[in-house]
């Protein structure tokens, strides 16, 4: 790790950081920074961003923290049962404990401790549930803190006594009774009972982790960063925010300012009859007007700004632009494709298949399943259905049946409303059903993604007016904004049909202009679908994409008047095909089609039986015959992009195991997107390493299977060493008889 010039004096080593810690994803660096004299440790994101000890948006994983340059060093955020104790300027220039340290050390006698940043303190990490947190002892030079107190910890990998972070509950109380008054939960604590004790509501501290998560620029000013330059409009910006989210009440707002980053001695100092945290207070109070209110305004008014969205990122309202920071990348819900934030709009003509992209879309959400070679943020998903209640459910079975997933992965996570909801009434404002979303959302039971499958179903009015129209967005955005002070961003996809043109979608020009993207659906002949982007606001316009449309069998059911009908449904498929590929014949979308469901058939049952394919010249062989050689080859290649199938290369040892001619790859069925079965066939589990990140256990691999491999390789094994030896005794006797012949001459 490369750092810039910092107070440490111990080198950071990462081959002395346990490996517990180091597969934690809640790693921040951190910037030495004076003020008033004294040095402060500001957390960062590896990006140079500040990071916030309660946004876990803005940790990052240990590999990515120490590969970071132009930091004072690493730390990690205090989750879970971690706890960390610090011992600070207990070791004398000899390096020896002075007694209170030793007493505390002789409590931990298997856990990891290290050296911190200046040489002269140590650290102990261990997991445990501590009863108080908050400094003690000489000076108040131990610290104890966990996660009941939103705080990193440094790390520095500098070994004072080898050991792993294990659990060390009763040490942690002995540390407690012995050390930690009971009266000592301050500076800057931060947990719930701390704020308590200091006068905070117990509502006011979640009310900061939820305007952390809202707001960076408060985010920032709460963990101690600085924003604006200078310590003085620091506090009066972070005192702004707290007026704002604490009601303008002067005993809270100091009470919050207390536990904040930017916290020092200065804010007691006199000034006048007042003190300097009373005079900011009371500018802070003169200045801002609104307050927060939950469903209302995300941010602080100030007086004297107009329109409602004025001075959202504290004070003072008109700053310069900061060129200093890097520019964050958007947050996506699927990659490339689709805002993690926002509203959009999927339209197109009757027939073109759009509800069926919207309901691939929605799963994909609902089981973290890649889409289009793209990854895709799990979470739950709102489907607002205005018609096809009974339609959606057949199209769910059949999407999960064709994509290998079970029905239990998405039971709670997707919901479909049982009727349609009206987002706007005539009067523009929002209907009881709407209202009903909404306190949902508040409740912290709200979704990732909201689907609104049709919009001319889910709105009242007339869609051509702009009145009606911005009624029905208003609605929206108010769910959005819900979510967002939440801090649960929140992507709400309107599924609209086409004017007759079929050039642009129904409706006022007020929906274009509320729109953060935009996708068309058409339908290409008899064969595939094309997506294009038709708007992207914060994202690059991606390239159209295009569909195969496959039928799913649901095997068979009695119908109302006891006949047995055959259940299907269509499924959508990203296709390999281009677009002078797109339009073909019925005979040949058939027979491609016929083709594609018969690699799969085929593959699946080679894969059960033990005999998985080797090669695609192999699946092509067996699978030739009464289908043309071209359609199983698209196939294998559709089979393979849309993900259905993978190929790895089989190194020596596996091929020697295999006992095949060639092994240039091996085709495997998915099972899990994040995580394949790679056992079976005749490949034993303790040969193949699983990869990285595997979700559920190896496939089980028969004993006879090893059995027959290991046989196989012994035989081939004899086979070499019988033709080595046959081959080094012809050699002899060709020697022997040269000799006898230069011998005789």
């Amino acid at each position: 790790m490369n750092t810039r010039s910092a107070p440490n004096q111990i080198s950071f080593d990462a081959a002395g950081i346990p490996h517990l810690l180091k597969q934690k994803n809640a790693w921040v660096n951190w910037r030495a920074v004076e003020r008033d004299g004294r040095v402060t440790k500001v957390p960062c994101m590896p990006t140079g961003v500040g990071a916030s000890t309660t946004n876990p948006d803005t940790w990052s994983s240990f590999d990515a923290a120490i590969s970071a340059s132009g930091f004072s060093g690493v730390g990690i955020v205090l989750i879970d049962d971690l706890v960390g104790i610090d011992l600070d300027k207990c070791l004398n220039e000899q390096g020896v404990l002075e007694p209170w340290a030793q007493q505390v050390v002789a409590k931990f006698p298997g856990s990891y401790i290290e050296r911190s940043p200046s040489g002269r303190g140590l650290h102990i990490l261990c997991l445990g549930a501590p009863k108080n947190t908050g400094k003690g002892g000489p000076e108040n030079r131990l610290e104890l803190y966990s996660k009941a107190s939103p705080r990193y910890f440094t790390v520095t990998g500098s070994v004072y006594q080898f050991g792993t972070i294990v659990q060390c509950q009763d040490a942690l109380d002995a540390v407690v009774d012995g050390f930690i008054p009971v009266r000592v939960r301050n500076e800057p604590a931060r947990s719930l009972q701390d704020a308590a004790s200091l006068q905070v509501e117990l509502d006011d501290y979640a009310i900061i982790e939820m305007a952390c998560r809202l707001n960076k620029g408060f985010a920032k000013l709460w963990s101690g960063e600085d924003v604006y330059g200078d310590n003085s409009s620091n506090d009066m910006a972070l005192c702004n925010h707290l007026c704002f989210w604490l009601e303008r009440d002067p005993v809270r707002i100091d009470a919050a300012f207390r536990l904040s980053g930017l916290m020092r001695a200065k804010w007691d100092e006199p000034r006048g009859q007042q003190t300097y945290g009373e005079l900011t207070i009371d500018k802070a109070r003169q200045r801002v007007v609104n307050t927060y209110r939950p469903g209302g305004a995300v941010g602080p008014r100030v007086r004297g700004e107009s329109g409602s969205k004025g001075g959202r990122q504290g004070m003072p309202l008109v700053v310069p632009l900061d060129f200093s920071k890097p520019v964050s990348a958007p947050e996506t819900l699927i990659q490339r494709f689709v805002p993690r934030d926002g509203v959009g709009m999927l339209w197109g003509e009757p027939g073109s298949y759009k509800s069926f992209l919207a309901i691939d879309w929605a799963l994909r959400v609902v089981t973290g399943t890649h889409w289009n070679s793209c990854k895709v943020s799990k979470g739950s998903v709102w489907y607002l259905a205005g018609e096809g209640h009974s339609g959606i459910r057949t199209r769910a079975d059949a999407w999960l049946k064709h994509n290998r997933r079970l029905p239990s992965e998405v039971a709670d996570r997707f919901l479909l409303t049982s009727s349609a909801v009206v987002f706007n009434e005539f009067d523009g404002g929002r209907s009881e059903e709407v209202e009903q979303l909404a306190e949902l959302i508040q409740s912290g039971k709200g979704p990732q993604m909201i689907v609104v499958d049709t919009v001319a179903r889910s709105m009242s009015g007339d869609e051509n007016t702009a009145k009606d129209t911005g009624g029905f967005i208003r609605a929206v955005d108010y769910l959005i904004d819900l979510a967002r002070s939440q801090g649960d961003p929140l992507c709400v996809l309107l599924v609209h049909h086409s004017k007759k043109t079929g050039e642009e979608y129904r409706g006022s020009s007020a929906f274009r202009g509320a729109m953060d993207f935009e996708y068309r659906m058409v339908k290409k002949g008899n064969a595939h679908c094309e997506l294009s982007c038709t708007k992207m606001k914060d994202l690059e316009m991606p390239e159209s994409v295009y569909f195969d449309r496959g039928i799913v069998g649901l095997g068979c059911q009695l119908d109302n008047h006891g006949d047995m009908l055959d259940i299907s449904s269509l499924v959508l498929d990203v296709s390999s095909v281009g677009p002078k590929d797109a339009d073909v014949s019925d005979s040949d979308e058939r027979e491609r089609q016929a083709a594609y469901v018969l690699v799969q058939e085929k593959v699946q049952t080679a894969w059960e039986s033990g005999l998985p394919f080797t090669s695609q010249d192999e699946i092509e062989r067996t699978l030739g015959g009464p289908i043309k050689r071209k359609p199983i080859r698209d196939a294998v290649a559709s089979c393979i992009k849309n993900g259905w199938v993978h190929k790895i290369t089989i190194d020596k040892t596996i091929y020697e195991l295999v006992n095949k001619r060639k092994p240039n790859y091996f085709v495997k069925l998915t099972v899990e997107e994040h995580g394949m079965y790679l056992g079976g066939g005749r490949l034993p589990e303790r040969v193949l390493a699983p990869p990285a990140g595997l979700a559920k256990p190896w496939s089980p691999v028969s004993e006879d299977a090893v059995q027959q491999a290991e046989a196989d390789l012994r035989k081939k094994r004899e086979r070499l060493a019988a033709n080595e030896r046959a081959r080094v005794k012809l050699e002899a006797e060709a020697a022997a008889h040269l000799a006898r012949d230069s011998g005789g001459s």
